[in-house]
């Protein structure tokens, strides 16, 4: 069993922590991290760990498919009632909509996943399950033009007032 205490959290100060944690990554990887994360946006309900998981394991994704001297860009902006995180591969692995589907569709434990790339498979699907308890949205756009981009959606607090404990079984607990 764990609990899901959501607080009201800066999604500046998330993204920003989560571009630190994967700082080192990127170096060995030779990948150029950039981080734009303006201050003043409306805080989102999250469990702050949790959601700081989810975007390291989007970043992670980006900066492994990233050949070297490529650039991920990590940004958060305000669209709407919405607070939305974008990690832009801008070089390297293009996403076919069949593997987008596949990625959005299939449960994180499935097997069925792709061919070298099952750490990418099952981590984009763990992120979209932890966006998904957050009442959030996640979805992926890829196009040799643009590269890959991984979005997640947050509402904005004064848009939404949620209870803000749930308790629940983990998966993996016995």
């Amino acid at each position: 069993k764990f609990e899901w205490t959501e607080t009201q959290v800066d999604p500046s100060a998330m993204l920003e922590e989560a571009v630190g944690t994967l700082k080192s990554v990127a170096v060995r990887r030779k990948v150029e991290i950039r981080c734009a994360a303006p201050s003043g946006l409306s805080p989102v309900w999250a469990h702050h760990d949790r959601f700081v998981h989810a975007l390291v394991l989007l970043l992670d994704s980006a900066v492994t498919y990233t050949p070297e001297n490529g650039i991920v860009e990590a940004d958060v902006l305000r669209a709407g009632p919405e607070l939305i995180f974008q990690i832009t591969q801008k070089h390297g692995t293009v996403l076919t909509q069949d593997r987008i589907d596949d990625i959005l569709s299939s449960s994180t434990n499935s097997a069925s996943l792709d061919d070298g790339g099952m750490h990418a498979g099952f981590a984009l699907r763990l992120c979209r399950d932890i966006v998904a308890n957050h009442h959030g949205r996640f979805w992926i756009d890829s196009s040799p033009t643009l590269g890959t981009v991984f979005y997640v959606a947050l509402p904005a607090v004064q848009y939404e007032r949620r209870a803000a404990t749930y308790t629940g079984e983990s998966a993996g607990a016995a």
